[in-house]
């Protein structure tokens, strides 16, 4: 009988060690369990959840201006925002790539899309009016920026707390971030003007003489562009949001509009290039003229635009963003490990 009883107590105690090691294993489960459970639920709040989501996309539409030497307001020397004439604002569009460098540190890559134009009469500004030029040109550009977010958006608060009755407590989300943004790119234009309801390539026209004696040289359609500016983002969810993106491209040229130095002599482009393109390099509408009769302002020499300001466009889109989940951090290798203990 004792044998027995020896042999039921060996019993007992191997059912008892393995309860035990069951109870520790269902214990470490549902603290793995939980653990990925926080990391989802904390999104941004904890300092190294960004690692699993650190490349992220975004689209957005909205417009363009322009601001050179044609068209503006009714005043000459006006820069930035006060020189912004509102009826040239045209389609703009661009989309990116990110990646997170840290918590709030991106580099991104961007393509951009820009339509620009500008016409002079739109302005009461005496000398502008006269001088009767116009231009629109489509802007291609691809620039990388650093993102700076100063004020990061949060989606849930901290640790998905909630009360008996469902509402949620501890510390709150911030689902409004803010961003500052720069960087250098290159970009494609090619002015055109309208003539007789045609819009011709203002390029191929030399209308300052480009090439000839005593002309600038030809300018090229590629060139450098600096981009800064500000944006916002509301999260829509963890992955998602919206955004409103204002920047100004600071650009190397003054050809964007094909203006930017002084009148050539008509009678010599007339017999290089055609009687088009002495056209488009003066159509003045003769309201000035010296005592003789003659015109004084689109004479040979004088100033045709600045070329002691660049040219340059600004932007205003509208977009959305979307985050990618990776398998940093060790995300989904925690996943893999739950599901293969369960």
């Amino acid at each position: 009988m004792f044998p027995q009883l020896a042999a039921l107590a060996s019993v007992t105690g191997i059912l008892k060690m393995h309860i035990h090691t069951m109870r520790k294993r269902s214990l470490f489960i549902l603290l793995l369990t939980l653990q990925v459970t926080l990391t989802e639920a904390q999104s941004f709040f904890s300092p190294t959840a960004w690692r699993t989501m650190r490349k992220e996309y975004g689209v957005s539409l909205g417009a363009s201006n322009f601001l050179g030497d044609l068209g503006g307001r009714d005043a000459i020397g006006t820069n930035f925002l006060k020189d912004w004439e509102v009826s040239m604002t045209r389609f703009a569009a661009q989309a990116y790539y990110s990646y997170y460098l840290n918590q709030s540190t991106t580099i991104k890559s961007n393509m951009v899309f820009a339509m620009v134009a500008g016409d002079d009469k739109l302005t009461r500004e005496p000398f502008r009016s006269n001088r009767n030029l116009n231009f629109k040109s489509n802007i291609f550009e691809f620039n990388t920026s650093i993102q700076w977010l100063f004020l990061k958006e949060r989606m849930g608060n901290k640790y998905g707390l909630r009360n008996i009755k469902h509402r949620k407590i501890g510390v709150r989300s911030n689902a409004i971030g803010m961003y500052l943004t720069a960087g250098i790119g290159f970009f494609y234009f090619n002015p055109k003007g309208n003539y007789q309801g045609r819009w011709l390539e203002l390029h191929a026209l030399h209308t300052e003489g480009q090439g000839l004696e005593g002309g600038p040289k030809q300018y090229k359609r590629f060139n450098v562009a600096i981009p800064v500016g500000i944006g916002f983002r509301k999260s829509l969810n963890r992955q998602s949001g919206i955004y409103m993106e204002f920047t100004q491209h600071y650009t190397f040229t003054d050809y964007i509009d094909d203006v930017s130095g002084s009148y050539y002599d008509n009678v010599t482009l007339s017999q290089n290039f055609g009687p088009v393109a002495a056209y488009m390099a003066d159509p003045n509408l003769g309201n000035f003229v010296n005592n003789n009769g003659e015109s004084y302002v689109t004479a040979n020499g004088e100033q045709r635009g600045d070329n002691t300001d660049k040219d340059n466009f600004m932007m205003l889109t509208i977009g959305y963003y979307y985050k990618v989940r990776t398998s940093a951090y060790g995300y989904k290798n925690k996943r893999r490990r739950v599901k293969s203990l369960l």
